[in-house]
């Protein structure tokens, strides 16, 4: 702080705000990679629904489905998931 010319925590609180970016404005992924479900592996547990900010994964039918608008592939979802049923493909 006191390098910056600080003197207190209040007076700097906040500065880094203005900067501060919207999810959606935020360029995260290629376009050309996705979140995928392997439906014969999914077991329904759900993990993957609670670990995912955007509301992409829903439990339709007993299993995993996304929503590809929503996602942000972000990756957690994938890392979540305890039988490996969620893996990320490349496109074309």
């Amino acid at each position: 702080m006191e390098k910056r010319g600080y003197e207190s925590i209040d007076e700097f609180k906040g500065i880094a705000l203005k900067n501060i970016l919207r999810t959606k404005d935020v360029e995260r992924a290629p376009k050309k990679i996705s979140i995928n479900v392997d439906r014969d592996r999914c077991v329904g547990c759900g993990e993957c629904v609670i670990s995912c900010f955007y509301e992409a994964i829903t439990l339709k039918n007993g299993k995993a489905s996304i929503n590809h608008e929503l996602c942000d592939v972000c990756g957690l979802c994938f890392e979540k998931c305890p039988v490996d049923a969620i893996y990320i493909s490349q496109y074309e």
